[in-house]
């Protein structure tokens, strides 16, 4: 059994080896505050090891490291058709999110929020969570809502980091 970690600037890699590199560099940082900017590395060791250390460390399961690897940022530039597979599986999640979050909602409230949201779900049922999270945190919601629903997108970007720019 192997642990698999995504990791930004990268200070030690305890016991493990670098399956893939990458850099994002000119992306604002995320509205949760997390840096994006650094250079990356995929790193998998042995599941007793010691663990990598850097700017951030994020873990994947054997899965996610397997569509990690397929990512623009550690594919040479290119994402693969089983990433974007992925991609969209978790914008259909926050889609689902959104909507379990309106039916609680009057029909009036409901049509306003569904009203803001309609670019953000537009991109969600593209798949493109970039330009979701983009158009989520322009709309005009109020910070609580983008304070609940930021999570959502950043975990994933956590795993699978990009450029936002």
């Amino acid at each position: 059994m192997n642990r698999f970690f995504v990791v930004r600037n990268v200070a030690t890699l305890g016991t493990g080896v670098q399956v893939a590199s990458g850099t994002i560099a000119g992306s604002p940082a995320l509205f949760g505050g997390e840096i994006v900017n650094g250079n990356y590395i995929l790193v998998k060791m042995p599941e007793n090891g010691t663990a990598p250390a850097g700017a951030s460390v994020t873990e994947l399961d054997s899965g996610e490291a397997k569509v990690a690897t397929q990512t623009e940022l550690f594919n040479g530039g290119t994402n693969t058709v089983d990433f974007i597979a992925k991609e969209q599986e978790c914008a259909q999640y926050i889609r689902a999110q959104f909507m379990a979050a309106q039916s609680a909602l009057s029909i009036s409230d409901a049509d306003a929020l569904f009203t803001a949201l309609e670019p953000t779900s537009h991109a969600l049922s593209a798949g493109s969570l970039s330009i979701a999270y983009t158009r989520f945190n322009a709309s005009s919601v109020d910070q609580a809502t983008k304070d609940a629903f930021n999570p959502l997108f950043e975990d994933f970007f956590q795993k699978f980091p990009r450029s936002l720019a």
